[in-house]
């Protein structure tokens, strides 16, 4: 009796996941029939399809690892009206090299949502230490990005709660990402970073204008040293790169040796009605092809049979 009684819990359970994938299926077929992904009912997509899915998978709750950045900030505000109370927030800085966690610490107070802070600095000591070697900013950003993913997880497998990413559009086609770091769920990865500041103006000014206006417009920052500019890193704006990668994904084929447009003459036009400039379209499409494996997938050997 034992037996049939947990067969039909666990069909039962079968049920109700049926049910949730059905709804997160309507959702994302409204999601991907959308022209526009700055409004406010793209806000409510993207809050009622992670509420879906959090539900779908059994966790208990969501996980964000704040920064204090606009990327993390807008994840933060989804996630906390997507579970409520069963949103927990993570900053972790590293020593005082990098940016400070004032902002996102003033954030997650104003959502009032749950949090702890950890400094890195000293796990991060301690793992060069132990291997020694070269330590160069980008070796140790990309360690430093590995660790804080590792904390993330062993936190939200505490809790049983699914870890929220928090990159958008344009950082994920060229690859200014660092590779052995995940999330469980990504509901922003079709944004484009300006868009990504314009939800976050519209959504944070329910709570603090001001705040709002002054969180949207801060410079892009992996975080790691002082005054570090991801715009500067990358040699283009984040403006550029969202109208280049339009072109690039509406009007081309992404290959892992190249990219090659469907019709070269709509492609030339589109690039100088977008103002881009035929170097600035290279440097975007350079970094697509160079980063092919983090945005598509690393190499695989597969089998057929």
């Amino acid at each position: 009796m034992q037996f049939w009684k947990t067969s039909r819990e666990y069909l039962e359970r079968m049920a109700v996941r049926e049910e949730k994938i059905t709804r997160i299926r309507e959702i994302e077929n409204e999601w991907y029939s959308r022209d526009n992904f700055r409004d406010e009912t793209a806000y409510n997509l993207m809050v009622e399809w992670v509420k879906e899915m959090v539900e779908s998978t059994g966790a208990k709750g969501l996980l964000v690892g704040v920064s204090g950045g606009v990327d993390s900030s807008l994840a933060l505000l989804i996630a906390k009206e997507a579970v409520g109370d069963k949103c927990f927030a993570m900053i972790l800085p590293c020593g005082k090299k990098g940016e400070a966690p004032d902002d996102g610490e003033k954030l997650i107070k104003l959502l009032n949502v749950e949090y702890k802070v950890i400094d890195v600095e000293p796990l991060a000591e301690l793992f060069f230490q132990t291997l020694g070697g070269e330590n160069n900013i980008q070796i140790r950003g990309n360690y430093l990005s590995r660790l804080r993913n590792a904390l993330l997880y062993f936190e939200a497998n505490r809790k049983n709660y699914l870890v929220m990413g928090t990159g958008d559009l344009d950082e994920s086609y060229i690859g200014y990402s660092c590779k052995g770091t995940t999330s469980d769920i990504f509901p922003m990865n079709a944004l484009h970073k300006e868009e990504v500041r314009e939800h976050l103006r519209r959504e944070l000014s329910r709570y603090d204008e001001e705040f709002a206006d002054y969180m949207s417009e801060k410079i892009s920052t992996p975080g790691y040293t002082p005054n570090q500019s991801a715009e500067d890193e990358l040699g283009i704006s984040y403006g550029k790169i969202g109208k280049a990668l339009d072109i690039i994904m509406e009007q081309c084929e992404i290959w892992r040796t190249g990219i090659l447009p469907n019709n070269i003459p709509v492609f030339e036009e589109s690039i100088t009605k977008m103002e881009l400039s035929p170097e600035e379209m290279l440097k975007v499409e350079s970094m697509i092809i160079k980063n092919y494996h983090k945005a598509f997938g690393s190499p695989v050997l597969h089998r057929t049979r």
